[in-house]
């Protein structure tokens, strides 16, 4: 005897577990773009500092923050992480011969050659990049403008970034529950009873994720300014495998550099910080000493120390 099977009703579909309503309207994302904003005159350090400064706005006045709220506080913290880099890195190839030579034989898509203007070119080369972990950073700045400087004086920054890298993925992927291979790069042994379990960042915890965040990257603004200036100083190899940096003809007067200097210090300072940088001329001051720039002098010396 065969059987068959007879739903209840003629339009029944067993397949509808939830009910649904069908789309009526289409999403416009041309509309969802402000297009006639611009970046201005801000530099990328200044560009992140006002990012986390909005990112403040949203939860700081509030008497109590959900731990769904501060996840996604979190996620635009690193946001302004992300952003930053690629600012930084396309403004440094904007500017710096030896920049320019560590990607020349890069290739992008031809829509970005296409549309994009000169100046926010680089930012095609940066498509598959991530900056969500140390080793994105260090690897896209030794990629994309030849740099390898001496992180040691970073590394307690780059552990605490780490870990909110992986929070930043549970945040992401997980909404908000550990996953395995998040707790192994935090501590598989510390972190095994929290497999699967979500993530509860409260008011205390994510202030200071946003203040560990801050000084990393200007930290790195820091390490970074200083890698570059010194490599228009000397030249020498790079980390690009061939590739000699290129030497500024840094003439030891301010007045004669000032124009040439003031492309990578605009690139670097801090108009909008509690403490903005030095003035440009000071700064300069500071490095023709430490290099003993001297008038028509094309090779310099390292500094010691």
């Amino acid at each position: 005897m065969s059987h068959s099977f007879h739903a209840a009703g003629a339009s029944a579909d067993y397949g509808a577990i939830t009910t649904t309503k069908g789309l009526s309207q289409t999403l416009d994302t041309v509309t969802l773009f402000d297009r006639n904003f611009a970046d201005g005159k801000l530099s990328p350090i200044d560009q992140f500092i006002k990012n986390t400064n909005s990112v403040n706005l949203v939860w700081l006045s509030l008497p109590e923050i959900s731990p769904e709220l501060a996840s996604i506080a979190l996620l635009g913290y690193m946001s302004a992480v992300e952003s930053y880099m690629r600012a930084l890195i396309r403004g440094i190839i904007n500017i710096d011969k030896t920049a320019k030579l560590a990607v020349e034989s890069q290739q992008i898509s031809f829509a970005a050659a296409v549309h994009n203007n000169k100046e926010l070119l680089p930012e095609a080369l940066l498509e598959e990049t991530s900056f969500v972990s140390p080793d994105n950073i260090k690897k896209s700045l030794n990629k994309f403008i030849g740099l390898q400087p001496s992180y040691s004086d970073l590394e307690k920054h780059f552990e605490e970034f780490e870990k909110i890298c992986q929070l930043r993925h549970c945040c992401t992927h997980r909404f908000g529950k550990l996953g395995t291979k998040n707790a192994v790069a935090l501590g598989l042994a510390k972190h095994n009873d929290c497999l699967e379990k979500p993530i509860r960042l409260g008011r205390a915890e994510l202030e200071l994720s946003a203040d560990i965040l801050r000084d990393f990257v200007k930290s790195l603004n820091n390490i970074v300014f200083r890698a570059i200036l010194e490599r228009t100083a000397i030249g020498g190899k790079t980390s690009v495998q061939g590739l000699i940096a290129v030497k500024e003809n840094w003439s030891g007067k301010y007045h004669q550099d000032r124009k040439r200097f003031l492309q990578f210090y605009s690139l670097f300072a801090s108009t909008t910080d509690s403490i903005p940088s030095p003035e440009p001329k000071r700064v300069y001051e500071s490095f023709s000493g430490a290099f003993k720039l001297k008038p028509g002098t094309k090779s310099c010396h390292k500094p010691n120390g």
